[in-house]
């Protein structure tokens, strides 16, 4: 599993003219993953990886960031998000930040509250939004499929669209647990058990 908790340099960065986290509204949703169905046997999965990480981390989050998105108003992305179990129940928690979650695929039919929403956009194919939109940038990717160069051009992306002394966090795993610490051996054997069973 890595963590990546990246406080974001300002060198080098080039601005792109793309639309910015401040000028999304919820009603630019041409794209919404929100007008999609799809196997509503797959929400489950979803929903048992997000608490399974939620118990292993005791919380949505493991890096430095609870205090101001207590107390201030962010803007926070989070990548590859599903059905958005994690962007709402950050919603609830912070309900001064506005989240935005984004997925490659058509994604399930879910709840919105106010501050938040769910978009179609592949991060492979670069973010449409401009540099420095966001404060907090978020990935939690359990068996993701991406190449190396996949990789590369996700994690650019991500750092791009942060703003300077924001935070990037990554978490990803995969089913090979050898030489894996208490926590990281604890999710593997909860996924291999909930595969098992599903």
């Amino acid at each position: 599993m890595l963590h990546h908790d990246h406080k974001k340099s300002t060198k080098g960065s080039k601005p792109k003219n793309k639309s910015s986290a401040k000028e999304l509204k919820r009603s630019d949703t041409q794209d919404s993953c929100n007008d999609d169905m799809r196997d509503e046997s797959c929400i489950d999965l979803y929903e048992m990886e997000h608490k399974i990480l939620k118990d292993v981390w005791q919380g949505n989050f493991c890096c430095d960031i609870r205090e101001e998105l207590q107390t201030e108003e962010k803007h926070i992305l989070d990548v590859a998000c599903g059905p958005g179990h994690w962007i709402r129940d950050m919603s609830n928690e912070f309900p001064k930040s506005h989240i935005i979650g984004i997925q490659a695929s058509p994604c399930h039919k879910v709840k919105l509250t106010p501050n938040i929403a769910i978009l179609r956009m592949d991060i492979v194919s670069g973010l449409s939004y401009g540099n420095d939109s966001f404060d907090y940038v978020h990935m939690s990717c359990l068996s993701s499929s991406f190449s190396e160069k996949d990789w590369k051009i996700a994690i650019d992306e991500m750092v791009r669209v942060t703003k300077p002394q924001g935070i990037v966090e990554i978490v990803v795993g995969s089913c090979d647990c050898e030489d894996s610490g208490p926590i990281m051996k604890k999710l593997c054997d909860s996924r291999m058990f909930l595969f098992n069973k599903y």
